[in-house]
């Protein structure tokens, strides 16, 4: 189950494995700030070196380019639980996720 608000353009999303309980939050508009750096908008490049300035973690790069979509990538931050989408290279969204201890627990 998915929730999302047009202004400010934040979803919240709950999943049944996990007993619905929020299992991210994703934003796009580009008021939300991570560490206090707005980030929506950006380039890739630009993205990641304030990434690696913040030190939140091993920074991986992942083409989810399609047909539909030609250009579309993703940074993932796992010991951040955190994941940037770019389209045509830009900044579109920020997803947050749960982070999990070794017993699986939150």
């Amino acid at each position: 189950e998915a929730w999302h608000y047009d202004d400010p353009e934040i979803s919240f999303a709950f999943e049944e494995f996990n007993d619905w309980n929020l299992s991210s939050i994703a934003v796009s508009s580009p008021d939300f700030e991570l560490n206090g750096k707005k980030l929506m908008g950006l380039k890739l490049d630009e993205v990641v070196e304030i990434l690696e300035k913040l030190d939140l973690g091993e920074v991986e790069i992942q083409d989810y380019s399609s047909a539909d979509a030609p250009d579309l990538q993703l940074i993932t931050i796992e010991n951040a639980g955190l994941n940037l989408w770019f389209d045509e290279g830009v900044l579109t969204e920020i997803q947050w996720s749960p982070l999990w201890d070794d017993d699986e627990e939150e």
